[in-house]
């Protein structure tokens, strides 16, 4: 091969990487993404990677945990290689790095080397069934994936074209499954699942479930949406009769007016101590809530029935017969037998002095008086 001839990358991939453990969700090949480094062994690999070609191991964490430290037993076996393309101090002595993620490797025995894991790899191949085949569950997952990012914020358009560009199926597999919603450990399964068949089928129920949660979601939002929608006519129709009223010179706040009225009331009643503290904590109650809240009716309710309770001592009962005769007399004409049983039931209550059993029924056809 002669100088001026180009050697694709992947031919000069080392058999010995340099292993980063990643939290979170693995990383696929294909991409191009950043990635933070603060821990200070981690930032330490990267820049013995760098030193030795820059090519550097990425496998997923097993088990997150408050250390910062993982060993092999920890780790999956099967990452994604990647070169890093530029490093970026930070501040506060922590790197950012751009990598180039390449290809599928799995583990196959770890070197000593102090505080760094150093691992011989040995790498993976997608394995391809028929082109029509393949070529046909292809076109079904863009399909799917159309729908599912069809107005939805969170797929932006940016990803939306770097799908469209993708021209191989194992790849755009890899790519969806990157950018959906999965667990770590559904993750982990697709960039370990080589048959480039199966890696799609895995994706698309991924896809079909996030279509379901998607459609649940936009029931959700409907509905809300329509919540929203009628308080804000309400709003809008009260504002309206505000200003109508106000144009005619009518009462303009009916809540005003009734805790106005309630006060007036109150005033004039000789409520005691207790009594009064109560009525005063739901008065502010009342003024600090909205006409339209359930709780109002309730507070306003309760209010009015202690208003109307009798607070007052009750006037001594006055049973003359003589000045109740004078009243029947004047107040209606004839009914002599009804007058008279009237004036013998205040008879018998005054020579009683108990109200139990006072209950007298006046029958009649309407209009005589009986009320």
């Amino acid at each position: 091969m002669s100088e001026q001839e180009l050697m694709p990358i992947e031919q000069l991939l080392p058999n010995n990487l340099f292993i980063l453990p990643v939290t979170g969700n693995p990383v696929f090949p294909g991409l191009f993404t950043p990635l933070m480094i603060t821990d200070n062994q981690d930032v330490e690999i990267v820049n013995q990677a760098i030193k030795h070609g820059g090519f550097l191991g990425l496998l997923l964490v097993k088990e997150e945990n408050d250390s910062e430290e993982y060993s092999h037993e920890n780790l999956y076996t099967v990452g994604t290689v990647a070169k890093i393309v530029k490093k970026i101090k930070l501040p506060d002595g922590g790197i950012s790095i751009f990598i180039s993620t390449l290809k599928r490797f799995e583990t196959k025995q770890y070197y000593p080397s102090g505080p760094y894991l150093v691992a011989e790899v040995q790498y993976l191949e997608d394995i391809e069934d028929e082109p029509e085949e393949l070529r046909a569950w292809t076109r079904l997952l863009l399909s799917e994936m159309k729908m599912l990012t069809k107005n939805n914020q969170i797929f932006s358009e940016e990803m939306r074209l770097n799908m469209v560009n993708i021209d191989h199926p194992g790849k755009l597999a890899d790519f969806i499954a990157s950018i959906l919603n999965v667990e770590r450990k559904q993750q982990q399964d697709i960039l370990e699942t080589l048959v480039v068949r199966r890696r799609i089928e895995k994706v698309l129920v991924f896809i079909k479930n996030e279509q379901n949660i998607a459609q649940v979601q936009a029931k959700i939002q409907a509905r809300v949406n329509q919540k929203i929608e009628k308080n804000q006519r309400e709003y809008f129709l009260r504002e309206e009769l505000k200003s109508i009223q106000q144009e005619l010179g009518l009462s303009t706040n009916p809540k005003i007016e009734l805790i106005n009225r309630l006060k007036a009331k109150f005033k004039g009643l000789p409520l005691s101590a207790e009594a009064q503290e109560t009525v005063d904590r739901e008065m502010s109650r009342l003024e600090a809530m909205d006409p339209s809240s359930p709780e109002y009716s309730i507070s306003r309710t309760y209010l009015e029935i202690i208003s109307d309770l009798p607070w007052k001592e009750p006037k001594p009962e006055n049973f003359s017969i003589d000045s109740a005769r004078k009243i029947l007399e004047r107040d209606h004409y004839g009914m002599k037998d009804v007058k008279d049983r009237i004036l013998e039931f205040l008879a018998v209550r005054k020579k009683k002095q108990d109200t139990k059993g006072s209950i007298i029924c006046l029958v009649g056809p309407p209009g005589v008086g009986k009320t």
